[in-house]
């Protein structure tokens, strides 16, 4: 969880970084008001633009490690059916070599 809070905290400052400096670009600029309104348009565009782009990205590393994840996990449960199927076997061994010993002391 503390991974997905880290990301968002990334993003929401990258997100206040950009929109800071673009306020100090306007506050500083050299143009009239209509090239001024055009910048802000192209930056904002520019915005929408990486942000949707860092969306996808940002949605293609979590399916990635999602699916790693998975196939980890079922790797995982995979060898603790085998490994619990084999304990299983050696009880099953182990109780009736008992068993054969406790007829074999009974009989003699």
């Amino acid at each position: 969880m503390s991974g997905n809070n880290k990301l968002g905290d990334f993003i929401g400052g990258f997100l206040v970084g950009g929109l800071i400096g673009a306020a100090v670009a306007i506050l500083t600029t050299p143009y009239s008001g209509s090239e001024a309104k055009d910048e802000v348009r192209n930056l904002y565009n520019e915005s929408l633009k990486r942000s949707d782009d860092l969306k996808h990205k940002a949605e293609d590393s979590i399916n990635e490690f999602s699916n790693l994840t998975k196939d980890k996990l079922a790797e995982g449960l995979s060898n603790l059916k085998d490994r619990a199927s084999n304990l299983v076997n050696r009880f099953d061994d182990l109780t009736n070599k008992g068993a054969g010993v406790l007829i074999e002391d009974e009989i003699v």
